[in-house]
């Protein structure tokens, strides 16, 4: 008869403390998968050091987030951006609002980028609540989930509310004039 095998709890913890998954923590004490799981739903002694041991990565990973963001140079910088960000609710975005109807944010939507030039002024209201709702599609779902009638209309109301035709602008500054091919007599 096998004798059952003592669990070093220990382990579990130290194991868990880098973060390693279940199945990890079940080759590190030599048992299979399923014992761990097991393990994990019914000995609360291996839950709760299990948990312990998560709660230990977390803190180290805090500590060096503060250690960093607390330190000099660009990665201090990146770093207290990022933890004002998800600590204090800060963003950087700026909100940008045209006559209430269209809201343009200073983030990557792809709406954004399609909207970059236009004045909503030159759209009468109710174009401009619809080409902000449409504006909304874009951005939950991107331009191809529209169906045809609405992206052709979406460029409808684009192209109306491009004062001075920007768009050709732009294209125009874009593409440079080359000169004409030099004809050459055949002898």
């Amino acid at each position: 008869m096998t004798k059952k095998k003592e669990l070093d709890y220990d382990l579990v913890e130290r194991l868990a403390s880098i973060k390693c998954t279940l199945e990890e923590i079940a080759v590190g004490l030599d048992i299979s998968h399923s014992d761990a799981r097991r393990l994990s739903t019914n000995d609360n002694i291996f839950r709760e050091r299990m948990e312990r041991g998560y709660a230990k990565a977390r803190l180290s990973l805090r500590r060096l987030q503060w250690r960093h963001a607390t330190g000099f140079g660009p990665a201090a910088v990146q770093m207290a951006i990022h933890l004002s960000k998800h600590w204090l609710g800060e963003t950087d975005k700026s909100t940008i609002e045209f006559d209430g109807a269209i809201r343009l944010e200073g983030g990557g939507n792809s709406s954004d980028r399609l909207l970059k030039g236009i004045n909503p002024l030159l759209l009468a209201p109710e174009e401009r609540v619809e080409l902000s709702d449409l504006c909304d599609m874009v951005d939950d779902k991107g331009l191809l989930a529209l169906t045809d009638l609405m992206r052709s209309r979406f460029f409808s109301l684009v192209t109306k509310a491009s004062s001075n035709n920007v768009i050709d602008v732009e294209m125009k500054d874009v593409t440079p004039a080359l000169p004409a091919p030099e004809l050459k007599e055949a002898a």
